[in-house]
């Protein structure tokens, strides 16, 4: 793991796995908990898994945003918080909100040989 911290804050994060994707253990099951709170310039969404999760993707469906950051891995029990700006309401964002990770994309198809 190697991080990039500038001005005291970790700016990049690039993770080494010395095997290929699909030889991971990765869990069956993602828990990864959510919470998102509106700020004063947006909103903020934090999440946390107990687990590794490789490729966090956040999605809100049709809903317009931006996010600070997508695509991510998440460490056990290490949270990343992920700046949102949108005109959407707090209520609406939390309906539509949807985390996956590559644990999902294994899990969705079958695999023949």
């Amino acid at each position: 793991m190697a991080d990039l911290e500038v001005d005291g804050k970790n700016r990049s994060r690039n993770l080494s796995f010395f095997g290929v994707t699909h030889n991971l253990e990765l869990p069956v099951t993602l828990n990864v908990e959510s919470s998102l709170v509106k700020r004063a310039d947006g909103y903020a969404l934090t999440l946390q898994s107990p687990t590794l999760a490789r490729s966090v993707y956040i999605s809100f469906g049709d809903i317009d945003v931006q996010l600070s950051d997508n695509y991510f891995d998440l460490l056990p029990k290490e949270s990343a918080t992920v700046n949102i700006k949108t005109p959407a309401p707090l209520e609406q964002l939390r309906q539509a909100l949807k985390v996956v990770s590559l644990t999902d994309a294994f899990a969705s198809r079958e695999i023949t040989y």
